[in-house]
């Protein structure tokens, strides 16, 4: 098992983040000499915090829990790494969402028409207020020049990563730069005057619209953090809170709370779009048993993803499209969720370079991004596209691409049309959507994996157990192996349940580790787990067959 990383400390609420402003400055050597040294901690910049009035900022003069200064020096003398992280949007954890007070004029509107507020784990509730504000980037800005001349007076460079910070509510994304109220009215009126748009008639154009003042507002803060802080800038991430939507707020206010299973329902709705999480809003008793288990276990850096220590996620396929939506009415997302549970990840910003099926809709495909799909096929990557409202241009280089490399094509008709190439280890498959039999989706998906040579073994498990799988490469006595591969089962509910797994000759069960309220019993290529409530179990297997 990991080291714990939660616990009923404010300062430390989870995933490595270290929170200065909540208690004395007194205090903070004491909590920094027992950090982990091997993990680099994140030191959210709280910067209406050093606010002592427009334009004027404290780092330690007038407070000493400002002083950032003496605690990278605490940070330094116990050999802790860390990194500086900026919120580019209003942040939950802080309160008037890190807004200063003489800038906090207009409380955010969210996307259900209510003040957006947020419940941390000492019960405490902040308002978010707009950024949409004038006042606020003005002090944004002002703030950043002070900022960076702070850090230029350590004797060591620190990093900052921008954050920008969202909730999900009934399934849906919402960033909490979101806004509605007359702050962003105003901010929006001026858009529209200044692009010369005068028709709004239609609802969807609006919102289209809106949406777009929206990223434009969001591209401002990030460039302007990025240009100000200049060499001291490292990149930019999206986090999601657990806990922080308006419903769930509400429903946390409640003695009965948020139920284990709907957080864990949540959770792994951001591992399937590789969003990086924070528990940092929840009270210990929220993340007590399974829910601590496997945050502790998956998600210490917020990514279920990442690479900790030896072991990475595995991820068998990887989605390209603007919107998940766009998989549904081919039944490729109901055939992954049935049958390679959490193993996929949606995608719709740039071409990964892995091993993992890469299944590309055309919505996702322009100029560039059909370069990076046929160039990652050139290095050997496997990729399936749907050719069904492909660009009538884009089609035609397709065509060239084949001529200009003498790529034999192989045609095979099933339930629609077909055409497989292959270069060395690289495998194309472009199929034609709109031909497919909606009676017989799971057929067409089953044929197209075995194609492209996905195998995995086949789980057996109902939908209130979640699993995570992870890979590692062999060690010198497991060189009969290709990799070895880890599935990891947690049972949330307050019933018993079982999972079949199903070896098929290509893989061997190695052991089984850690079980809690649980039992697995091994016969000839299946192996059957019991999972009591709250229950959970990790088992190894080792793998014949390779990843690709």
């Amino acid at each position: 098992m990991k080291e714990a990383l939660l616990s009923d400390d404010p300062v430390l609420p989870g995933e490595h983040w270290f929170c200065y402003w909540k208690t004395s400055a007194a205090l903070w050597e004491g909590r920094i000499r027992t950090l982990d040294t091997t993990k680099e901690i994140s030191v959210p910049v709280y910067w209406g915090f050093h606010s002592e009035g427009p334009d004027k900022w404290d780092f330690g003069h007038y407070l000493a829990e400002r002083d950032l200064g003496r605690l990278v020096e605490l940070f330094v003398q116990y050999g802790v790494k860390f990194q500086w992280i900026f919120p580019l949007t209003p942040c939950p954890l802080m309160p008037n969402g890190g807004v200063p007070v003489h800038a906090a004029r207009s409380l955010s509107i969210g996307p259900k028409g209510v003040h957006l507020c947020s419940l941390n784990g000492q019960s405490s509730l902040h308002k978010m207020y707009s950024y949409f504000e004038p006042k606020v980037f003005s002090a944004f800005t002002s703030f950043l020049k002070s900022f960076k001349k702070f850090l230029e007076t350590l004797p060591e460079k620190s990093k900052v990563v921008g954050q920008e910070y969202s909730f999900t509510e009934d399934g849906v994304l919402c960033s909490f730069l979101y806004d509605q109220s007359f702050a962003f009215e105003q901010g929006f009126g001026r858009y529209l005057k200044n692009n010369g748009i005068e028709d709004l008639s239609d609802p969807i154009k609006e919102k289209q619209v809106r949406h777009e003042f929206l990223q434009e507002v969001s591209q401002l803060f990030k460039q302007t953090a990025e240009s100000e802080l200049e060499s001291f800038w490292k990149n930019s991430e999206e986090i999601s809170f657990l806990g922080a939507s308006p419903k769930e707020t509400i429903q946390r206010l409640l003695p009965s709370g948020k139920s284990s299973i709907g957080y864990f329902i949540d959770l792994f709705e951001h591992y399937l779009f590789a969003r990086k999480i924070s528990s940092s809003l929840l009270k210990n008793e929220e993340k007590k048993g399974l829910l601590e288990t496997v945050l502790n276990e998956n998600f210490q850096n917020g990514s279920g993803w990442e690479r900790e220590q030896e072991w990475e996620g595995l991820c068998l396929f990887e989605l390209y499209s603007p919107k998940p939506q766009d998989f549904f009415g081919q039944g490729l997302h109901q055939h992954l969720s049935s049958q390679f549970r959490w193993l996929y990840r949606f995608h719709h910003d740039d071409f990964k370079d892995t091993d993992s099926l890469k299944i590309v809709h055309s919505k996702y495909l322009d100029k560039t991004t059909f370069t990076q799909v046929l160039k990652g096929f050139m290095l050997g990557k496997r990729v399936v596209i749907d050719k069904n409202g492909l660009d009538p241009e884009l089609e035609k280089r397709l065509g060239l691409f084949y001529s200009e490399n003498n790529l034999k094509l192989e045609m095979v008709r099933f339930q629609t049309q077909m055409t497989l190439t292959t270069l060395g280890d690289g495998k194309l498959l472009v199929y034609d959507g709109s031909g497919l039999n909606k009676d017989n989706y799971g057929v067409f998906w089953k044929k197209v994996f075995e194609v492209m040579g996905v195998t995995h073994l086949h789980t057996e498990l109902t939908e209130d157990v979640f699993s995570i799988w992870k890979r590692r490469e062999c060690y010198p006595d497991e060189l009969n192996y290709l990799d070895v591969r880890r599935v990891s089962l947690y049972n949330p509910t307050s019933y018993k349940k079982n999972v079949k797994l199903q070896t098929q000759n290509k893989f061997a069960f190695m052991r089984m580790i850690d079980p809690q309220k649980a039992t697995a019993r091994s016969t000839a290529q299946v192996i059957d787990v019991e999972l009591l409530p709250q229950g959970r179990i990790s088992l190894d297997f080792g793998n014949f067959e390779e990843l690709r």
